[in-house]
């Protein structure tokens, strides 16, 4: 296994936590509303499905990642937008099959422009995926 791919999967491992915190913190409204998440299950369960769609949201725009230059970065940052709104949608569906798909990237957004504190790791971790599928961390 080379670095370049040692470092892809520790980008995943990553986006797989950062999504967790990101996508659990936001769509604990979708499905409680404003009752707290009361049982242990309720909160791993969520934590869970955030994390899933986080990869699967990763897995589904990872070609948008890797692309070298300007359009490289222009490509990244689309592709970064796709993924929080795929993370809404696959946790979303896991959560509440119908109500949360069609709900769960609004509220991802709605944390995103409030300027909740869990979106710099989840958008630091997706530019660590472009970087890695580009080659440009084989030095570090």
């Amino acid at each position: 296994m080379s670095t370049n791919e040692r470092f892809q999967i520790l980008a995943m491992i990553c986006l797989c936590c950062s999504g967790s915190m990101f996508g659990s913190a936001a769509l604990t409204e979708l499905v409680w509303g404003s009752d707290p998440v009361s049982s242990d299950y309720q909160k791993i369960w969520l934590t869970i499905a955030a994390g899933l769609g986080a990869v699967a949201a990763a897995f589904f725009v990872r070609a948008s990642f890797g692309k070298p230059g300007d359009y490289g970065s222009i490509i990244a940052c689309a592709g970064i937008v796709n993924a929080t709104l795929l993370l809404g949608i696959v946790a979303g569906t896991l959560l509440l099959p119908v109500f949360g798909t069609i709900f769960g990237p609004w509220l991802l957004m709605a944390h995103t422009f409030e300027g909740h504190h869990a979106i710099l790791p989840w958008a630091l971790s997706l530019y660590a995926l472009h970087l890695a599928r580009g080659g440009e961390l084989r030095d570090f």
